[in-house]
């Protein structure tokens, strides 16, 4: 089997119906818009895990927590989306087993996050590529997964408390020292002053929809105009030091 997919439907835990065991890995295992809350057999150590490059739980809205039973079996996955499952927690240990230097793209958002564990380094993620957090709920910077050098894509966009305010008004400073990065989303927040260096080699970068942003673009100014690098901003906002920007 290669693909199986059971979207829209009622399921309350992910079936154990597969193992991480088998020599085989499946392409894709989607679970899209049901009532998951976690894996079957997950409490009393009976589920069996799963081997696939992409596993997808979007929009389970009653998850409230990452599943465990994906580390507890030492399952392969490369790909995981928990897209607006209403996470607020991931339990320590998510990420603290063998096959977890496999996973090379996650996506958190449109969920209920805070913070994120420590556990989240380059020593259990080595090959990390991409994470998404847009939409959740930070209001201090998450660092856990720059410990990846490769890590290439990074989105946080769109911080709100449980009010709807802007919760994230911290620019991560020193991101411009990552080998690996190319792409920074952190529009829609609140940053303020950036009394930071700007790196060419992160040649996407999102600060569109700051407000309140004060931003010295003359270290990316000259790659800009010749069109080596892509910022995503407003005209309305507060850009220094590089006036052609502006007209």
């Amino acid at each position: 089997m290669e693909n199986f997919s059971v979207k829209n439907n009622r399921l309350k835990k992910v079936p154990n119906i597969f193992s991480s065991k088998s020599k085989y890995i499946m392409k894709s295992v989607d679970f899209t818009g049901n009532d998951i809350t976690g894996c079957e057999g997950e409490e009393n150590g009976t589920y069996n895990g799963i081997n696939v490059e992409t596993l997808t739980l979007a929009l389970n809205p009653n998850m409230k927590k990452y599943p465990l039973g994906f580390a507890k079996t030492n399952s392969f996955i490369a790909y995981i989306i928990l897209r607006a499952c209403n996470i607020e927690e991931i339990p320590e240990g998510a990420f603290t087993y063998k096959n977890s230097v496999d996973l090379v793209s996650l996506d958190l958002s449109y969920n209920k996050l805070t913070d994120l564990p420590r556990e989240m380094h380059a020593g259990n993620m080595p090959y990390l590529y991409g994470v998404e957090l847009s939409f959740n709920c930070f209001s201090e910077f998450p660092y856990e997964p720059l410990d990846a050098s490769g890590l290439t894509v990074f989105a946080i966009r769109s911080q709100r408390d449980e009010n709807g305010n802007r919760c994230l008004k911290e620019w991560p400073t020193g991101i411009y020292q990552h080998t690996g990065l190319r792409g920074l989303y952190i529009g829609s927040n609140d940053l303020r002053k950036i009394e930071d260096t700007i790196s060419t080699l992160i040649y996407y970068l999102d600060i569109s929809d700051n407000p309140n942003i004060i931003f010295d673009a003359s270290d990316i100014c000259y790659a800009w105009r010749t069109g080596a690098y892509i910022l995503i901003y407003d005209k309305t906002q507060n850009i220094l030091n590089c006036d052609y920007m502006l007209e």
